[in-house]
């Protein structure tokens, strides 16, 4: 291994030091002038190769170190070794003193650092070794959730529960697993965090997505909107809040949901049927002259932080749907502005180009375009040929015509 890389390594490894000085008794680890020496060279960013070899000799010399096969095992971690990081973790666990709750604190601090895979090792050997602890339950619990394996992360998060109902978060972890088969179960278990954490935006959402499946959209929108002000990009919850206000009949203010969730599901060569649908639906029950403005004003709030191409093409094709021919030529412009390589931006500009704007010319530019990104697309083919024929022969039948009258001024 290069020296340099390890160095590298090792300085991400040093900010868990203090961590376990406050969770784990003092050990030879942390009392060691070897590892003192080594903590500050890492903190001067000047590692000398000879403290290198002595943290992995120590390890050799010390094998049963709860402290030394942990940090060599998240050592091991950030370099990519993976089972070799295992092992090493799976020993410190079982090497190391009866305080769990060191060790989920030191999980946490993985976890907040991006390294959950490594902190998700430590915490399953912790539960072998600690099975009760209720939140070492709740965290794997979660990540579980995460990871799209309910039934495992129901088990437990619910045993998490029994042994210890006031771990806050835990409640709404719950809540966001029954979301998917109990809507009032749900709204009971977010209301239990919301009750110590009024603004807790992750309890908001699940609970105001609950009371939409409830069909209390009054309730919901209490919850939705300051959760959507959080994070307007989050879908689901978009989605919730915008059919929420339109079932209560309050459409201005369902557009703006309607906006994001339309702009954050956008991506180039899908359908997008069912928020493209949903936007036309919204707009349909507001007067052009207002909506319209209202549009252009959050998608420059978007603007300002994203470049989403692919949405200005989606509302573009909104705009068709609602025959807003100038708008929708506008958005596919925009769209293509920003990214040329939209094929279908330069489909649709061309069709309505040449059926609204009647401008064959530019039509035909379009087409040419979308024809020569795609040229296997049979769809595009036909309508670039077509018009490419129609041009052709429109311009035969002048030359034709010019030709006759220019013919019978000689016969007289």
């Amino acid at each position: 291994m290069v020296f340099s890389k390890r160095k590298a390594l090792l300085l991400s490894a040093l900010t868990l030091i203090p961590v376990l000085s406050v969770g784990y008794p003092s050990g030879v680890f942390a009392q060691s002038a070897l590892f003192s020496k080594v903590k500050e060279e890492l903190k001067s960013d000047h590692l000398s190769q000879s403290s290198l070899e002595q943290v992995s000799n120590y390890v050799e010399a010390n094998p049963r170190s709860s402290d030394g096969r942990l940090y060599l095992g998240l050592i091991l971690e950030r370099m990519g070794l993976k089972e070799q990081a295992y092992e090493q973790l799976k020993q410190a666990v079982e090497y190391g003193p009866d305080n769990p709750k060191a060790l989920v604190e030191l999980c946490k601090e993985e976890i907040r650092q991006g390294h959950v895979n490594g902190a998700m090792v430590l915490l399953n050997y912790g539960l072998k070794k600690f099975p009760n602890q209720p939140e070492m339950l709740f965290i794997v619990g979660d990540y579980l959730i995460k990871e799209k394996r309910p039934v495992e992360a129901r088990r437990l998060l619910e045993q998490a529960y029994k042994l210890d109902s006031t771990l806050f978060g835990l409640p709404t972890s719950l809540a966001q697993i029954y979301l998917n088969h109990d809507y009032t179960r749900a709204a009971k278990y977010a209301t239990m965090d919301l009750k110590v954490r009024p603004n807790y935006d992750r309890a908001q959402r699940i609970r105001g997505m609950a009371y939409c499946g409830l069909r209390q959209y009054d309730l919901a929108v209490k919850d939705l909107k300051p959760a959507f002000e959080h994070d307007p990009t989050i879908i689901p919850l978009a989605q919730a809040l915008s059919e929420a206000y339109f079932w209560l009949g309050n459409y201005e203010e369902a557009l703006k949901p309607a906006v994001f969730l339309l702009a954050f599901t956008s991506e180039p060569d899908i359908k997008n049927l069912g928020p493209t649908n949903w936007m036309v639906k919204v707009l349909r029950k507001l007067p052009k002259e207002k909506a319209l403005p209202m549009v252009d004003s959050y998608t420059e709030e978007i603007a300002k932080k994203f470049n989403l191409a692919a949405y200005y093409y989606f509302l573009g094709t909104v705009y068709d749907n609602l025959n807003y021919r100038d708008d929708a030529i506008r958005y596919y412009e925009k769209a293509i502005a920003k990214d040329d390589s939209l094929v279908l931006a330069h489909y649709r500009l061309g069709l309505d180009l040449e059926m609204y704007r009647r401008d064959s010319k530019e039509a035909l530019a379009q087409l040419t375009r979308a024809h020569n990104l795609r040229p296997w697309d049979n769809e595009i083919n036909l309508a670039y040929l077509r018009l490419q024929d129609r041009t052709y022969n429109k311009h035969r039948d002048v030359s034709e015509s010019i030709k006759d009258w220019l013919n019978s001024l000689g016969k007289h």
